[in-house]
């Protein structure tokens, strides 16, 4: 396997993720390394060789597996090498199955460019005092006719995936949603058919690391819809789902500093931070292009089963399963 090969790795990030992210300071690095268990240089590159290693032994393996997307993949399992492994399997898996998601993801081709003109999906160049990134989604458009929920799903998978591969490091993830004009009609169209893979792929194809999860400019209909599916989760996801009815609830729990000056924060708008992070995506459009037939050769049976989406996968079952740290 090529895994070092300084030719392949010079194509992962044509444009560096520093350009839309501030790197930790010091104190930041220091919280991040203890709450992803990371104890030393050392540890890093023998559970990356290890990894490396117990890949180049798995046949039904493509022949590349980027080497930082296994470094981030490693550092959010915690250095847990059995996690790693099986988060590396069910992703590679997942490109196989779902080709509506992993297929023909050009940042340039009219789907991502409309699902673009849709919706906002932006990372905060700023991390928190904690070392958490904060990442704001929101709608563009509100067009409910607009609203392609696979196009949109696989923009967002992609942003995850270039993200997952570029050197940079964090402790997890602050999730804002802004629902403002989130009709009836948007609702139905997210909560179709897509909605169970793109709640089972989170879980079960990356190890993200959820810390919050936060919902703002609610409507009414929403937040007794979130409200109910609170008290159906585990109390440790309850503890982490704020819904908050004004910007300034949110601004308040969150930060000015981590925050876009559409809630008040200090930040740029969110549209102009988005639209720096999609134009991240389109420069590195090649890379996207050398990863369409990264995934797995065949599907073992145990993989194959953690992918039967049945009714674990609705609603609620997406939220009683999610992994809050």
């Amino acid at each position: 396997m090529l895994l070092h090969d300084s030719s392949y790795r010079l194509k992962i990030c044509k444009k560096s993720i520093k350009s839309i992210l501030e790197e930790p300071s010091a104190i930041q690095l220091e919280l991040i390394l203890k709450d992803i268990n990371e104890t030393s240089e050392h540890q890093l590159k023998h559970n990356e060789k290890y990894i490396q290693n117990w890949i180049s032994y798995q046949t039904h393996f493509p022949k590349h597996v980027d080497p930082l997307f296994i470094r981030t993949t490693l550092r959010f399992s915690k250095h847990n090498l059995e996690k790693t492994k099986q988060k590396l399997e069910n992703h590679l898996a997942a490109r196989h199955l779902y080709p509506e998601i992993y297929k023909n993801r050009s940042p340039v081709s009219q789907e991502i460019l409309q699902a673009m003109n849709t919706v906002n999906i932006s990372f905060m160049p700023k991390l928190t005092s904690k070392g958490n990134r904060v990442i704001v989604s929101s709608l563009n458009q509100y067009d409910p006719s607009e609203f392609n929920t696979y196009n949109c799903a696989k923009l967002f998978f992609m942003t995850i995936d270039l993200c997952f591969s570029c050197d940079y490091i964090c402790a997890g993830d602050i999730l804002i949603f802004d629902t403002t004009n989130f009709s009836v009609n948007h609702i139905t169209r997210f909560f179709g058919p897509v909605f169970k893979i793109i709640s089972a792929l989170p879980k079960q194809a990356y190890a993200v690391r959820v810390k919050q999860m936060h919902f703002v400019n609610a409507p009414s209909a929403f937040v007794k819809m979130i409200g109910l599916i609170k008290k159906l989760s585990h109390p440790k996801v309850r503890e982490a789902i704020y819904v908050h009815e004004s910007p300034e609830q949110l601004l308040e729990a969150v930060g000015a500093q981590y925050l876009p000056s559409n809630y008040g924060g200090e930040l740029r708008s969110l549209r102009e931070i988005t639209l720096n992070g999609y134009n991240f995506l389109i420069e590195n459009a090649n890379w996207f292009e050398e990863q369409e037939n990264v995934q797995i050769s065949c599907i073992p049976k145990n993989v194959q089963s953690i992918f039967t989406l049945g009714n674990e996968f609705g609603v609620e079952g997406s939220f009683r399963k999610l992994n809050i740290d």
